[in-house]
């Protein structure tokens, strides 16, 4: 028996990246739908508007972009099941991290892991993999505390 999970498909390359990757050519619909919601949220609480922005950016470009004051490492780290710790989610600022700087959780004290927390920079490495930070980060609490309003 090879295991009870089958075997993960190649989502970077295959067909499930593919169909479900959105793609420039997306960015009118999106946005219209996007906007759509924001106008008539039907008692939904969505993210502060700028994300709209942010996520339309990022479906528009491959590209890197900048983002101001970013609060990766500073507010939000990644640990990745293999126990490897990251600042940012984004593959760029992953791939740029010098091996002596990574870090890992196996055999570590937290309180010395995240103790040399940095301030927020500016960064040149963002990309769609940071998009959905801007909710998780920035309007979380807001959100928790319109549904305790409820």
């Amino acid at each position: 028996m090879t295991g009870l999970l089958p075997p993960e498909p190649d989502i970077v390359t295959g067909q499930v990246f593919t169909a479900l990757t959105h793609r420039p050519e997306d960015v009118s619909a999106v946005a219209g739908q996007l906007s759509r919601l924001y106008d008539e949220p039907a008692g939904l609480a969505l993210p502060d508007p700028s994300y709209v922005r942010r996520f339309i950016d990022a479906i528009s470009t491959q590209d890197s972009g900048h983002v101001p004051d970013c609060f990766g490492g500073a507010r939000l780290w990644f640990i990745q099941p293999d126990g490897s710790v990251w600042d940012c989610p984004s593959d760029r600022r992953i791939a740029a991290t010098p091996a002596a700087r990574r870090r890992t959780i196996q055999g570590a004290d937290a309180r010395l892991l995240f103790a040399d927390r940095p301030a927020c920079t500016n960064c040149t490495l963002f990309s769609r993999d940071c998009v959905n930070m801007w909710p998780l980060v920035l309007d979380m609490p807001r959100l928790l505390n319109a549904r305790a309003a409820r």
